[in-house]
């Protein structure tokens, strides 16, 4: 049985994004660790997703393009930053008031959902 986006548990989801064309992004442990398993034995084949957790600034930065490519942060009104590049494409985003209870042992997942 597949879960519905509504059956998601605290515990499973990590944190969900809408996007500016309307999608909604959630992330969740479980698919982290798929999406880390599946590139760690695709390195070349897949991009680089860079994902930092600030514990003392409750924000989690999530990168799938080269942050020095940043040219505008815009915030979405959700405590949510989108970092672009100069074309206005979203290389990354930023989660605001984030917070975890043991973050050393965190595995997140990527998935998206149509809106």
């Amino acid at each position: 049985m597949e879960l519905m986006a509504d059956d998601l548990s605290p515990e499973e989801l990590l944190f969900e994004v809408l996007t500016p064309l309307g999608f909604r992004v959630r992330v969740t442990r479980a698919y982290w660790s798929l999406i880390v398993t599946r590139y760690q034995r695709r390195r070349v084949d897949m991009a680089q997703v860079k994902v930092f957790y600030d514990e003392v600034g409750n924000t989690l930065t999530v990168w799938f393009g080269n942050p020095e490519d940043e040219h505008v942060a815009e915030e979405t009104g959700d405590e949510v930053v989108l970092m672009k590049d100069k074309t206005g494409r979203v290389i990354g985003f930023e989660k605001l008031n984030f917070s975890i209870v043991k973050p050393k042992h965190l595995q997140v997942a990527f998935e998206t959902i149509a809106g």
